[in-house]
């Protein structure tokens, strides 16, 4: 709503400014053709006209003075008459009694030319004394005594031809007098458009050189509309390209944003997962180190096993060595055994040769059987140590087996350890790259939100630059009716004495709240009351669809045509001021932070609309609260001054300084404590 009445403003502007271009350049074309006007008059009564009666002069110079003579001497009053008005009085035929040849003579009128034009009342002796004449004679003269050489010619030259004859009179020529052009040309105007199409005199070169400026001026009125139509649609093109540079900016700061919001989800996810592969590194460097000391530990029990095992081996290699040496003793013991026995088989068979040789034998034989018992006890031992021997030697390998068991499971945890250690080196080598894309992609997010904050800059540098370019087009000054109430203001003694003070085109909008610009017309400060002015040039009937504060003012002009009444807030001009004190209320608060709040609320704001004083305002209820008025310019003053003595009449009423208002509403902080003082 609010864009379709700053459109509907819009036009209504440009159409204003149309019509006055319109009307400068006529009253422009209207100038020049007067001046060509001024300059076809001249022609046409000192250059047309006067030729024109130096030829009817010389035709009369060669037949008047003899009709006139001939009427003379009969004494024909009538036919002298009517001769002299043939003319139809357009210029003068005068008629006297002088009687002497020379040019300067006594006389007095006896006829003349029946006419209203202005030569007649000019008529007089000196008017005649510059006339051309020819002498009336009895008997007629035949023969003219003076002619014109050509009709351009304004000199009466002799003829030489001589009359004979009693005088009788004089009958004299006078030029009628050319009307002023100021009466022409205002008697042209008045008679309009009956005289526009009127073909006699100057009127038709007043039609004609009029008619040709005016198209002339038409035709440049036009062209300029062409022009300006294009530049305001140049702005047109301009604000919507600024809409949707703005429209282009909000997508990309929401943009922005949520790439924002995405890559700080991502960022805190990346931390939160960065953390715990922190927190799992940590617990895999323990583990790896855990791993590292069983790893340590199993490597020393196992050399210690080896150690261990080398020790049984060779151990097991010296038992071996002395088992083969005992089972070599054992093989030795029983070949002497067998030769024992057979020599015991030799001794039973030489038991038949001498009993020498069987006690030799037996006593051999009881120190063999005291040998083979010592050898059969030593044999005994020796089986003994034997089967330790072996026993120890299984029991060496059942220890054995078991070591290398024990030697097999260690080298299996010793894998299972490296094996883990290998899968937490590819974990760490995996977290540690995992790491590197993180920061990289943290790295590349930052740059593109550093290239999308550069974008963002430069479109809002762009969108501001092209705001201010057609802020600055589409920001008027002040138009002719808020100069002339500004004017009317700066007369009063209340401004003179500076017990008030005024702004125009100040910006009301709240910073804490802005939405858009809010400027004022005009703003009246004085010691105890603030009051905006909204001048709404419309004349004719003012009223309202319904109730004044809430339905569309309408315009009535004297034709009948109504006009809605424009407003930049709201859909009246009452609603527009009532934002526009709502505003400068919301700025006071906003920049007299520095002020107690009890004054603050104290301070009265008023809100004036105000028409022209030919603008009828009978049909609107004029007071609108307490706080609102609507009257003409005439009775802004008196207005102004009844909403002064209104606020000062309140009784807890702050009075402050106009300076004081004003550096509030500026925002200037070098205010000085106030006071509060009886108003």
């Amino acid at each position: 709503m609010s864009y379709q009445l700053s459109s509907i403003k819009e036009t209504l502007q440009a159409t204003v400014s149309s019509f006055g271009r319109l009307l400068l350049i006529g009253s422009a074309a209207f100038g020049i053709a007067s001046y060509a006007n001024f300059g076809h008059h001249k022609s046409y009564w000192n250059g047309t006209i006067e030729r024109v009666q130096t030829v009817d002069f010389n035709m009369l110079s060669h037949m008047l003075p003899t009709k006139l003579s001939q009427a003379l001497i009969a004494g024909d009053t009538q036919e002298i008459q009517r001769t002299l008005d043939s003319n139809y009085g357009l210029f003068g035929l005068v008629v006297t009694d002088c009687t002497s040849s020379q040019s300067d003579c006594s006389q007095n009128v006896q006829y003349m030319s029946d006419s209203k034009l202005p030569w007649r009342k000019l008529l007089s002796d000196d008017t005649l004394s510059t006339s051309a004449y020819d002498v009336l004679r009895d008997p007629p003269p035949m023969y003219p005594t003076g002619s014109y050489a050509d009709s351009r010619d304004p000199i009466r030259n002799s003829t030489g031809l001589v009359n004979t004859g009693r005088i009788i009179g004089r009958v004299y020529y006078v030029r009628g007098v050319p009307p002023s052009f100021f009466a022409a040309y205002s008697k042209w105007i008045s008679a309009w458009p009956a005289s526009f199409g009127s073909d006699s005199g100057t009127n038709r070169y007043y039609s004609l050189t009029t008619g040709l400026f005016g198209i002339g001026g038409l035709s440049a009125w036009m062209f300029m509309e062409m022009g300006f139509a294009k530049r305001r649609k140049h702005i047109v093109q301009l604000s919507q390209q600024k809409e949707r540079l703005a429209l282009a900016q909000s997508a990309l700061i929401e943009e922005a944003q949520d790439l924002r919001q995405q890559l700080q989800e991502r960022l805190t996810e990346n931390v939160q997962l960065i953390k715990e592969q922190s927190r799992n590194l940590v617990k895999l460097e323990a583990a790896q180190k855990k791993y590292q000391a069983q790893e340590s530990g199993l490597r020393a029990s196992l050399q210690i096993l080896q150690e261990r095992l080398n020790a049984q081996e060779q151990r097991r290699e010296e038992e071996k060595q002395q088992q083969i040496d005992l089972q070599t003793a054992i093989d030795h013991q029983s070949r002497a055994a067998e030769l024992l026995k057979r020599e015991i088989a030799d001794l039973k068979t030489q038991d038949l040769e001498g009993e020498r040789s069987r006690q030799q034998t037996e006593e051999k034989m009881a120190g063999l059987r005291k040998e083979q018992e010592t050898k059969q006890k030593l044999l005994d031992k020796n089986t003994t140590e034997l089967n330790q021997v072996r026993l120890a030697l299984s029991l060496t390998n059942e220890e054995r087996d078991e070591g290398a068991k024990l030697a097999e499971i260690l080298r299996q945890q010793i894998e299972e350890s490296k094996l883990q250690q290998a899968n937490a080196s590819t974990e760490h080598q995996e977290s540690q790259k995992l790491l590197r894309q993180i920061e990289g992609e943290k790295e590349e997010g930052q740059q593109h939100i550093k290239a999308l904050e550069t974008k963002l800059r430069d479109e809002k540098k762009q969108g501001d630059q092209l705001k201010a370019f057609v802020d600055g087009l589409s920001k008027s000054s002040l138009n002719l009716f808020e100069k002339k109430i500004v004017k009317e203001l700066n007369t009063t003694t209340r401004v003179q004495s500076a017990a008030w003070s005024l702004l125009d085109q100040f910006d009301v909008s709240s910073r804490s709240r802005r939405t858009a610009s809010m400027f004022t017309d005009c703003i009246v400060i004085g010691d105890s009351f603030i009051a905006i002015i909204e001048a709404k040039n419309y004349s004719g009937k003012i009223y309202a669809e319904g109730d004044t504060s809430n339905s569309v003012w309408l315009s009535l002009d004297h034709q009948k045509h109504s006009m809605e009444i424009a407003s930049c807030w709201g859909n009246n001009p009452y609603k527009q001021v009532h934002t526009y004190v709502s505003g400068a209320m919301q700025l006071f608060r906003d920049n007299s932070s520095f002020l107690s709040k009890n004054i603050v609320k104290e301070i009265a704001l008023y809100g004036v609309v105000v028409f022209p004083d030919n603008a009828d305002l009978s049909a609107l209820d004029t007071h609108l609260g307490a706080h609102y008025r609507i009257t003409q310019l005439g009775d802004l003053v008196d207005v102004l001054h009844d909403l002064e003595r209104q606020a000062r009449q309140h009784p807890s009423r702050t009075k402050l300084s106009v300076a004081d208002v004003e550096n509030c509403l500026y925002g200037r902080k070098s205010l000085k404590p106030l006071r509060r003082s009886a108003a």
